[in-house]
């Protein structure tokens, strides 16, 4: 309870102060090196991101599918005859930090294994994309947050390798972006009666203890969002109507705000 208790003390700080605590990340990330795209939702997302591989000529791209990866289309946008996924090459990886650290502008990158990290670290461009609201303030409060993950998520391998990745300016050869993208995120932000959702680190706890999730499963929700976190989140990040019947797959039992971490 510990635990759980310092990891949600570190979210909330950072959502409550999230402006500010963004413009200290792209300072820090900027002056590595790294060069930062922000982003209003998924289309201004692939248009940037096409703009940058036409720039740097990428032809080949390698993409380590996550959640955020699907939310943002990544897959379906490379499903066309201007590029080549291949999940061997190093000439440009597209990857998905667990988080970003504020105070250093570094990137807490998680791989399953050991060849996943060399390919990713040893790139020549690297591109990462990373939700507005997943950042920690410094690399030893990562630890917490792994802690967490290995208690309650059941679809991750462990031990997995985590690496703090901060790029180098001196390294002239390496190119290294991040593209921070809200899609819809702010409007959450806004409603300070679900604000607290943003603080959600993705672990799957809440639909283990779900007794709704657990009979009709993903399929119902068809999005990358799905179990109670959606039910919160869905009617702001997309629209209102297209998920309003959300309400009906919540039996206010509680359950899901007591084992979120």
């Amino acid at each position: 309870e510990y635990v759980k208790q310092v990891a949600s003390n570190i979210r909330n700080k950072f959502i409550n102060g999230i402006v500010d605590n963004l413009v200290s990340f792209n300072k820090n990330f900027s002056s590595n090196g790294g060069e930062v795209f922000w982003c209003v939702d998924y289309n201004d997302f692939l248009l940037k991101l096409d703009k940058i591989l036409q720039k740097d000529k990428v032809k080949k791209v390698n993409i380590f599918s996550s959640y955020f990866t699907n939310e943002l289309g990544i897959n379906k946008f490379f499903e066309n005859d201007d590029y080549t996924v291949d999940s061997q090459t190093d000439d440009c990886v597209i990857f998905h930090p667990k988080f970003g650290i504020v105070s250093t502008g570094s990137l807490v990158l998680n791989f399953n294994s050991a060849y996943d990290m060399e390919l990713v670290l040893n790139s020549k461009t690297k591109i990462f994309v990373l939700p507005i609201t997943d950042f920690l303030f410094k690399a030893e409060e990562s630890e917490i947050f792994s802690h967490l993950d290995s208690i309650y998520r059941s679809e991750v391998d462990f031990p997995y390798l985590t690496s703090i990745y901060t790029p180098s300016p001196i390294d002239s050869n390496e190119k290294t972006y991040l593209f921070l993208v809200d899609n819809g995120r702010s409007d959450v932000l806004e409603n300070k009666d679900i604000r607290q959702a943003l603080t959600c680190i993705n672990c799957g706890a809440c639909k283990k203890v779900c007794p709704v999730y657990n009979i009709i499963g993903d399929e119902p929700y068809d999005n990358v969002f799905t179990g109670p976190i959606a039910n919160v989140i869905l009617p702001f990040i997309e629209n209102t109507e297209s998920y309003k019947h959300l309400c009906f797959s919540c039996v206010s039992c509680g359950n899901c705000s007591a084992v979120c971490p």
